[in-house]
């Protein structure tokens, strides 16, 4: 059976794009999608059980399909509802809310959202990803805004891939947090590989860096710059019993590289035990 969706024309906001790229993502398949604000063509769609209403129509129910948050002004805007509604691997949905929240936020102006964004972004410096999706528009009644539509549905599918990829990393990360190693009275922790959780685990901590495999190298990578700064290739190579083992460190000194673990571990272990307590280095 088709995926069939019903959503206002006119101009569109990333709500509605993502909670189409949700929809076409969980069944794995394209939608017909449909641009209308006839109110006929809504109410025929509001009755029908096998058509996705999605932010139009005044109702959300649902048992009848129908998404639309503009009844209530605390509801959560259309792509949190649904994102809500299907039944997505539990782990994943948690890990997806803080994304799907923040679109939702924007859309629906939660908590002064957009006022307080606007002060910080008092120059238009940065671009959120509403902002994004938002200049795939046309002028609302330009020939080409369904076909812009599909563009942004479409970029959007990607972002939300993307997206729950990382999410899964971050679940499977937790394992992989679990299996650390604790080295110098744990300013250090050592994995065998990426920990995609790891700052956020040891930012309350005593962990200056991680020591960890990337491939073909190994890498110390620091947790703040402002409490430890890898410092230039001479002073690294200087610290090392084998400087044939370096390979590269960043110029903003937050990671650098080596062939073993062993030069890796050899150049961290030096480097914390010349730097003060984690906790006391603001003073």
């Amino acid at each position: 059976m088709d995926l069939e969706i019903l959503t206002h024309s006119g101009i569109f906001h990333a709500d509605e794009v993502f909670a189409v790229a949700i929809l076409e993502t969980f069944f794995q398949k394209k939608a017909h999608i449909t641009r209308t604000r006839d109110k006929e063509r809504i109410s025929e769609a509001q009755k029908s059980p096998e058509c996705w209403v999605i932010d139009i129509g005044l109702e959300h129910d649902t048992s009848k399909l129908n998404f639309d948050h503009h009844q209530e002004k605390e509801m959560d805007a259309s792509n949190l509802l649904i994102w809500k509604h299907l039944p997505f691997e539990p782990e994943i949905k948690q890990e997806m809310m803080p994304f799907m929240s923040g679109i939702s936020d924007y859309d629906t102006n939660k908590g002064g959202t957009l006022q307080e964004f606007g002060k910080f972004n008092f120059d238009n410096k940065f671009r959120l990803l509403s902002h994004i999706v938002s200049g795939f528009n046309y002028e609302p009644m330009h020939s080409e805004q369904d076909a812009q539509f599909g563009k942004a549905v479409m970029f959007a599918t990607e972002i939300l891939q993307n997206e729950i990829r990382a999410a899964q990393k971050r679940i499977d990360a937790q394992l992989i947090w679990e299996k650390r190693q604790e080295l110098a009275e744990g300013k250090i922790i050592l994995f065998e590989e990426f920990c995609a959780i790891w700052k956020e685990k040891a930012k309350d901590s005593s962990v200056l860096c991680k020591v960890f495999c990337d491939g073909n190298r190994w890498n110390i990578f620091s947790i703040n710059t402002h409490l430890f700064l890898m410092p230039n290739e001479q002073a690294i190579k200087q610290a090392m019993s084998q400087p044939e083992e370096f390979i590269f460190v960043h110029p903003s000194g937050f990671i650098a590289g080596f062939q073993t673990k062993a030069a890796a571990l050899e150049v961290a272990q030096k480097l914390v035990a010349t730097l003060p307590d984690k906790q006391n280095q603001h003073l």
